[in-house]
């Protein structure tokens, strides 16, 4: 369409040049033929520039789109594994609280059996209650 529109605005410029040709000099009428040759290079440059700024928001908008997602997989990633990290922190801290909580409970039963009364003890009492 703008090819057409070109053509015709040249087609007319050349009319309106024509019929008053007789009375133009040499030098008016190449001023109208640069004026019209000028005005169509400027309208397709116009053109170009539209179609080129078209493509470069689409490709910027998909770039940005692409980068959004590795950014939030990234992020994802480094998450689980911080999670991951901080869980096997915890399980390691856990398991050494409970071997030092064993420690000191067979530390400790050697001076609680002298001081125990003769009995059932507490873990078979727990199961009679069930």
């Amino acid at each position: 369409m703008h090819a057409v529109l070109n053509e015709d605005f040249i087609m007319s410029s050349a009319k309106s040049a024509s019929a008053s040709r007789h009375s133009m000099t040499f030098d008016q009428r190449i001023r109208c033929t640069l004026e019209a040759l000028s005005e169509d290079l400027r309208l397709r440059i116009a053109s170009s520039l539209d179609s080129v700024i078209k493509e470069l928001t689409v490709a910027a908008e998909a770039e940005r789109a692409s980068a959004i997602e590795r950014f939030a997989r990234d992020a994802r990633a480094e998450a689980e594994r911080e999670i991951s990290v901080r869980t096997v922190r915890l399980f390691v801290a856990l398991d050494e609280t409970v071997t030092a909580l064993k420690r000191e409970m067979r530390v400790a039963e050697p001076d609680r059996a002298s001081e125990a009364v003769p009995g059932p003890e507490p873990h078979r009492v727990f199961l009679k209650s069930n």
